[in-house]
């Protein structure tokens, strides 16, 4: 199904399946999304999934790789792609624009005052994808994107009708939905060298425990005790208060908030559209 890592190009950023590897998550770029080749899978939905509503968003070529290809991760070849983070070489800023190439260098003339394009630079063509520039590039790009997170979980919130202001250093969405586009850690906050557990029973491995065990008092105070546990982050005094933030927001997100965050939404914040 894959091709072999190119053995004459070990200093290439191009490896697996040919597609470049973005060093800081160890994550492959395949033209429209990244994959995760420690656990072999795609880290967001097809980016053209809406027009395949059939079709799982998760996959690959209809999962078909034998007769089929697809080098890019869109449609239509002529379609012409969006090259939108801009560097502006006269200060060093760096801002994302929506549009086409041409669409984006226009919107930055305009934006950054200048008659000629020639002082602009094209540093990367997706809003999540890899991108070129040095650190001070890329912190600037950081930034933009986890500001984008937080309106874009902000929204969700309001969606789910979830009062963020009282437990906002709680805000689960904000995490799921860094942990999800930026690969941040998410799940199990108080142990910082084994996350699993917490992610496990977040999500799914808390419900299968439940459902097993008899329909009791006992057993719904253990169940509350474990999910407060991988949920909480106590620090001295505030470490009761914190449990139970930590527990509530938790729940709110896995009982309520989750429902608002489907397929379509994950597809629009991906391109730039939420």
């Amino acid at each position: 199904m894959f091709v072999e890592e190119h053995k004459n190009s070990n200093n290439s950023p191009y490896k697996f399946n040919a597609k470049e590897l973005d060093e800081e998550t160890g994550n492959y770029y395949y033209g429209a999304r990244y994959y995760d080749p420690k656990w072999s899978v795609w880290l967001s939905v097809d980016p053209m999934a809406e027009e395949r509503p059939g079709i799982s968003p998760y996959s690959y070529v209809q999962n078909n790789p034998l007769n089929r290809i697809d080098p890019t991760g869109m449609l239509d070849e002529s379609v012409q792609r969006p090259d939108d983070w801009i560097k502006y070489l006269d200060t060093g800023e760096v801002k994302w624009f929506d549009g086409t190439s041409e669409e984006a260098m226009d919107a930055a003339q305009v934006y950054f005052g200048t008659e000629s394009s020639e002082n602009l630079e094209n540093l990367g063509d997706s809003y999540f994808g890899p991108t070129k520039g040095n650190s001070y590039d890329r912190a600037q790009i950081l930034d933009q994107r986890k500001s984008y997170l937080r309106d874009a979980s902000d929204k969700i919130n309001k969606n789910a009708d979830w009062d963020i202001d009282k437990y906002d250093s709680n805000n689960i969405t904000y995490e799921y939905l860094s942990h999800k586009f930026l690969g941040t850690q998410f799940g199990n906050k108080q142990n910082n060298d084994s996350p699993l557990p917490g992610i496990i029973w977040d999500y799914g491995g808390g419900d299968f425990v439940e459902s097993k065990l008899p329909k009791n008092i006992v057993s719904k105070v253990l169940v509350k005790g474990v999910d407060m546990y991988f949920s909480s982050q106590p620090t001295a005094l505030s470490a009761d208060k914190t449990y139970m933030d930590r527990a509530r927001a938790v729940n709110e997100f896995k009982t309520n908030t989750v429902k608002f965050i489907d397929m379509k939404t994950i597809l629009n914040i991906t391109l730039h559209k939420f």
